[in-house]
């Protein structure tokens, strides 16, 4: 199995009576976010999400009596239950095409990945984003 990580940006959410739900067409878009999707891939045909993080900024100023300085952050919120459910859900029905191509661009017709280097395992994919 290949790990493939596509970042898929913006994407909205709306309220619900049951909580924040992923906007489509005609919905109203109050919230802005990013999603990053683990694909797990054998090959071509045969490949799903393993897993989805919702990606949010930061940025702090730093002043000194010279200069503003500034500095940005990425903080990584992995999905759990239902909404890691209802997330996957949209992927596949609006980003499906998005991520089929991400999967035809790291895995060749043949099933070897680009650049013959050795697949990438969902345990070698690090999260450096937590206050880092």
């Amino acid at each position: 199995m290949t790990a493939i990580i596509k970042d898929i940006e913006p994407v909205w959410l709306h309220p619900t009576a049951d909580g924040m739900a992923f906007s489509t067409g005609g919905d109203e878009e109050v919230a802005e976010v990013y999603l990053r999707v683990i694909i797990e891939a054998s090959d071509r045909e045969e490949w799903g999400i393993d897993e989805i993080q919702m990606i949010t900024f930061s940025t702090e100023f730093y002043k000194s009596e010279t200069e503003t300085q500034t500095r940005s952050r990425e903080f990584v919120h992995v999905l759990e239950g239902e909404f890691s459910s209802q997330a996957m859900s949209y992927l596949y029905r609006i980003h499906g095409d998005t991520l089929q191509d991400a999967v035809n661009l790291e895995i060749l017709e043949d099933g070897e990945t680009v650049g013959g280097y050795e697949p990438l395992r969902a345990s070698d994919v690090v999260d450096c984003g937590r206050g880092v």
